[in-house]
């Protein structure tokens, strides 16, 4: 896929296309699904949270951030889908014994919206990193982080600029429409002959 936006947009340069007749276009890297706003890999193997966080940077991504309860339901609605395999996922949340507070392991920044199941065990979450649980309709748990599940990467969608389709065809007809008019004086040589 990206071998062909690389060539569409190689082919608008090369082509002359001006600019006001391109468009943004959003789009994610290859293996990477399009949920709302970001790109997500859902991975087929399994790891330790930590193991996790370092396969998504080497994606160019991060372990998911849900921050918004809008981006959370998104993501359960998608994993709840009867076609995928109902695995615990892990995300980007970690907790941090020394604040005592969950934090997004990629920034360090507090975990504000939390999508615990109210079922959640209540034990000591030291060394705990967040999983949605299948169990739990997909809302976060916690569970030990040397423990392996199959894990969300998250990156922004990636703008892209192509031709606007109407544009380009309206330039082409007009372009087409110029050559098949006769010249003035191919009109009069014509008369004269």
């Amino acid at each position: 896929m990206w071998l062909w936006i690389l060539l569409l947009l190689g082919a608008c340069l090369t082509t002359g296309v001006p600019e006001e007749d391109m468009k943004k276009t959003y789009v994610c890297p290859p293996d990477f699904v399009r949920n709302g706003n970001s790109c997500y890999f859902f991975s087929t193997h399994m790891a330790t949270w930590q193991e996790a966080h370092f396969a998504c940077k080497d994606r160019d991504s991060e372990l998911a951030r849900l921050e918004k309860g809008w981006e959370d339901r998104n993501m359960r609605c998608y994993l709840n889908k009867p076609e995928l395999a109902r695995l615990e996922r892990w995300i980007g949340g970690i907790y941090n014994w020394e604040t005592k507070r969950w934090v997004w392991g990629a920034t360090g920044r507090r975990v504000s919206y939390q999508g615990f199941s109210r079922r959640s065990p209540t034990e000591d979450p030291k060394w705990h990193c967040i999983v949605m649980d299948p169990l739990m309709m997909y809302k976060w748990g916690t569970r030990s982080c040397v423990h392996r599940k199959h894990y969300i990467c998250e990156k922004p969608l990636q703008v892209v600029m192509v031709p606007e389709d109407n544009k380009l065809r309206q330039r082409s007809e007009r372009r087409s429409n110029r050559r098949r008019r006769p010249h003035l004086q191919n009109v009069q040589q014509q008369r004269v002959l």
